[in-house]
């Protein structure tokens, strides 16, 4: 199918008309996103562009991803106006591929540990406004969604057990500290691993970067929502502190980890137990962490000086650690 014919679809007040599409590509790294453009189609008639972001993504084995249902269910999600999903405009299917519309949302990156009070409450009212409908699901849609299925087990992005089989860590003795402290913090992996799988359901997107939140005069805009799945409550809190972690120098983190965690907390419901989420945020926290300090491309990056991961390292053995003896 080509461009035009799926432009049409997306917007059929193209049908019959004569256009012209100027595209630009936008950065995509996901593991099955083969690419991200914008598109702006030029009337003939001198109407009024129309613009819109086109993400393809693959099949396997003729199996569509995930990412247009979840983004179509959040983005009807009354969660306020903390933290917008950009609107979906439809989506294309042909066999082999998966084309994502959405409008067209421009704004600088904010400043993470800037805006860490107002996105947290932005998370907080995404996961709130989230666990009906996900309580509302069929129980073989939750299964399949879910994050503790296998889409995320085979991928060493979440699994830890793959991340420590990679040759470099087992042949370059300097980085004998990473790979001590990164066995050590495994087992506590597992262990949260089966506290958060039993704690309460919601939609998480998994991925907050920088890059996938734009700051605009109307809010906060999150997009890419190709990592997302039914997770826990405190996952997006974790994936969000991961970002600010790594980033930072530990001192910086922890202030920012402190307004970030108030905000979060106080925009919760009542009911949910505040130990479990703090857990769950300390779960995601560790495992994205502790893969990305695996990834072979930071390694090597870090090897003439290990111990700018050792020290991230060590302090989350002691999170952990201290959570293990709070019970």
């Amino acid at each position: 199918m080509t461009l035009n014919a799926r432009l049409i679809r997306i917007f059929p007040a193209l049908r019959g008309t004569d256009f012209a599409v100027e595209t630009s590509e936008l950065g995509g790294n996901a593991w099955n996103t083969v690419s991200v453009l914008r598109h702006r189609i030029v009337p003939a008639d001198g109407s009024a562009p129309l613009e819109c972001v086109e993400k393809r993504l693959t099949k396997v084995l003729g199996i569509g991803p995930f990412e247009p249902l979840l983004q179509a269910w959040v983005s009807v999600l009354d969660a306020g106006r903390r933290l917008i999903r950009t609107a979906p405009l439809g989506v294309v299917e042909t066999p082999l591929a998966c084309y994502v519309y959405s409008e067209v949302v421009t704004g600088p990156h904010p400043n993470l540990g800037r805006i860490a009070a107002h996105a947290a409450s932005g998370i907080a009212q995404m996961e709130r406004a989230s666990a009906d409908l996900v309580r509302s699901l069929p129980a073989f849609t939750r299964r399949r969604m879910d994050f503790f299925g296998p889409w995320s087990l085979w991928r060493p992005r979440y699994n830890v057990a793959l991340a420590l089989r990679r040759p470099i860590l087992r042949r370059t003795p300097a980085l004998d500290g990473v790979l001590q402290l990164a066995m050590q913090l495994q087992p506590h992996v597992r262990r949260l691993a089966g506290s958060a799988q039993r704690s309460p359901c919601c939609f998480s997107h998994l991925d907050l970067l920088s890059k996938n939140i734009i700051e605009t005069r109307e809010g906060l805009h999150l997009i890419d929502w190709g990592e997302a799945r039914i997770g826990r409550v405190g996952f997006d809190a974790g994936s969000y502190l991961h970002r600010l972690f790594r980033g930072n120098e530990l001192s910086t983190f922890e202030q920012s980890r402190a307004v970030f965690m108030d905000s979060y907390l106080a925009h919760l419901p009542p009911d949910l137990d505040p130990r479990q989420v703090r857990r769950n945020a300390l779960y995601f926290l560790t495992l994205r962490t502790l893969c990305f300090f695996l990834r072979p491309d930071v390694l090597r990056a870090n090897a003439a000086t290990p111990e700018v991961i050792e020290r991230k390292l060590a302090w989350l053995l002691t999170a952990v650690e201290q959570d293990a003896v709070a019970g």
